[in-house]
């Protein structure tokens, strides 16, 4: 005979938790910062490591997808002004 057992917790809600709450946080950036600057303040603000980051054009940083850490060092500017950096 096979046997299954489980528990149930109940969640509580952290008002400083990204994942838990839905409240926009703003991060001001200047042109001149680099992608890896961004999610430097991003995973300290967040609490979060390894972010991967989508845009309207596709993919822009995945830990997982070989190539996108080369964008790491860019600037925000030539990430705007560059539209062949998205995967797909």
């Amino acid at each position: 005979m096979t046997e299954i057992g489980s528990e149930t917790y109940e969640y509580e809600r952290q008002e400083d938790c990204p994942v838990c709450t839905n409240k926009p946080k703003k991060i001001v950036v200047k042109r001149t910062n680099t992608l890896a600057e961004f999610l430097d303040k991003l995973s300290s603000i967040n609490k979060i490591v390894n972010p991967s980051i989508e845009t309207d054009e596709g993919t822009l940083l995945n830990p997982l997808i070989q190539g996108t850490q080369k964008l790491l060092s860019k600037t925000f500017e030539q990430l705007i002004n560059d539209k062949d950096y998205a995967e797909g």
